[in-house]
């Protein structure tokens, strides 16, 4: 159990330095998950405050993380990622164009 947790908090680490605000809300929301285990823990063994403050605090930290970072619409997190266009104003000069030759064939 120990490598999923490690393996989920590396994977997230890396995804809260990629700059999309996509996938810093899914490492927040991650981190959120694996943190509030971590505190239960404690709190189950009866740690004393002094020794467990560690996993609370960094629960809060990743909480405000994930509101800062939380979609205007939840949909979004379920969207494919829009891709630049290609050529820019070329490209939608080239789509107009073509645009226009089918509807010269329809024309003619």
């Amino acid at each position: 159990m120990r490598f999923v947790v490690g393996a989920l908090e590396g994977a997230a680490a890396v995804l809260l330095v990629i700059p999309d605000r996509r996938a810093r809300f899914l490492a927040a929301t991650t981190l959120m998950f694996v943190l509030t285990g971590a505190a239960t823990t404690h709190i189950v063994k009866h740690d004393p405050a002094v020794e467990s403050w560690a996993a609370p605090t960094h629960l809060v930290i990743m909480g405000i993380l994930a509101l800062a970072n939380w979609p205007v619409d939840w949909r979004d997190l379920l969207r494919a990622p829009k891709a630049p266009a290609a050529g820019g104003v070329a490209a939608e000069g080239a789509a107009a164009k073509a645009a226009r030759r089918r509807g010269a064939a329809r024309v003619s």
